[in-house]
């Protein structure tokens, strides 16, 4: 009579086992043999840096703007309000005598604009917009600076707004040595016109820029005033050359030495910031 062995042969058990590798059948021996290790592929230490010499890269946070910021776009605003509402007709001449000669003979028939109450508001807008723009770009690409926000913020300002008027009182000084007094009229009318111009326009993208710091957004600022930079420039020695009676090479000379001075001077101090200049 034969016996058969239930214990190895059982279907169940044989399956079982085979899923859950729990038991080995030993061939050799035909006994059981247990202890088998389950593991799990996604152990803990697969998540480790295994080279202790690589770096961690940390992200970087982003700069958070003052709170005196924003008091400062809304002061700008505000400014922008007032003139539009009471200066309306006057705005849209100005604005306009960019873009055309004849505009701006009738803007300087209706008063110099240096002396107009909407320039000197239009012409703060200007000097806080660039401020607040320089401000925000050195924050985010020098750290470590030493002095007050607010007081980087002042001196940024006293900079930014001081080159025209340096540029317009030196150059009031020449036409009333020289009696070109007409002359000066028109050149620092237009070195007027554009710097508002500037400043309405990079007024809504400086506000984005501060809030959301895309590298994008300063590309395209820098671009804007660059070319704006460039007309002005270009304007006014047209201007003065049709209206002088200087010759043109000393014209030239003078005129390219002022206009070109402070933007080469801001162009070196970017440079420096970004450090792309020792």
């Amino acid at each position: 009579m034969i016996s058969q062995d239930t214990t190895n042969h059982n279907p169940d058990t044989f399956f079982m086992d085979f899923l859950t590798h729990e038991t080995l059948l030993d061939s050799s021996a035909g006994v059981r043999k247990s202890g088998l290790k389950r593991e799990s592929v996604f152990e803990e230490h697969s998540l480790q840096v295994t080279d202790p010499e690589m770096p961690i890269i940390e992200n970087k946070p982003d700069f958070q703007a003052p709170a005196w910021i924003l008091s400062v776009f809304i002061i700008q605003f505000l400014m922008i309000g007032i003139v539009l509402t009471f200066f309306r007709n006057l705005f849209r001449l100005q604005i306009s005598s960019a873009f055309s000669q004849s505009n701006q003979e009738q803007l300087i028939r209706e008063g110099n604009p240096i002396k107009q109450t909407y320039t000197a508001l239009l012409l703060l807008v200007f000097g806080l917009t660039l401020s607040v723009f320089a401000f925000i770009s050195i924050k985010l690409n020098v750290p470590g600076i030493k002095i007050n926000d607010f007081e980087l913020f002042f001196y940024l300002f006293a900079f930014i707004l001081g080159i025209p008027l340096v540029k317009v009182i030196l150059f009031s000084i020449i036409g009333f040595a020289s009696r070109e007094r007409q002359v000066n009229t028109i050149y620092t009318s237009n070195l007027i016109v554009f710097d508002v111009l500037i400043g309405l326009i990079l007024f809504p993208i400086v506000f984005f820029y501060t809030y959301r710091q895309i590298e994008e957004i300063f590309y395209l600022a820098i671009a804007i005033s660059t070319l704006l930079f460039i007309i002005r420039g270009i304007r006014g020695v047209q201007l003065v050359l049709k209206n002088s009676s200087f010759p043109s090479l000393y014209i030239i000379l003078y005129l390219c030495t002022l206009e070109i001075a402070p933007v080469l001077l801001i162009v070196i101090s970017i440079l420096r910031i970004t450090g792309y200049l020792a």
